[in-house]
């Protein structure tokens, strides 16, 4: 994981990429912005902070922060039903490939309630 400015400028450079300000990231995290100026100068962030950061520009490649995978939220690990290596695999899907499973979950959700539907108008 980069420390220090290698931190700070990876994550200035990630707001940017993310087209997000310091600002946003200051009402995001509801800190000041003093705070935020902080990350960036720095590159001391917490480590909760730090992953819900990555959580939260979740269009920026794991390798940009030196890291390997994403963090996984206790409230994402409560509720996700299946078993935690798949969990991993989403999580470790780039943008492209997360639209295109959102896309294909929005339609098999479909389906599933017009059948439901069905179901119950036939009862």
């Amino acid at each position: 994981m980069l420390k220090g400015k290698e931190l700070g400028d990876a994550i200035r450079q990630a707001l940017a990429d993310n087209g997000k300000t310091p600002a946003d990231a200051a009402r995001y995290f509801n800190v000041k912005p003093p705070s935020v100026s902080g990350w960036l100068s720095t590159g001391r962030i917490s480590k909760e902070n730090f992953d819900k950061l990555r959580v939260w520009l979740s269009d920026t490649p794991d390798s940009h922060w030196g890291v390997s995978a994403r963090p996984v939220t206790a409230e994402i690990a409560k509720q996700w039903p299946f078993s935690p290596d798949l969990l991993d695999q989403v999580l470790a899907l780039d943008a492209r490939d997360r639209l295109q499973l959102e896309g294909a979950l929005r339609l098999a959700l479909a389906q599933i309630r017009s059948v439901d539907g069905q179901k119950k108008t036939a009862a």
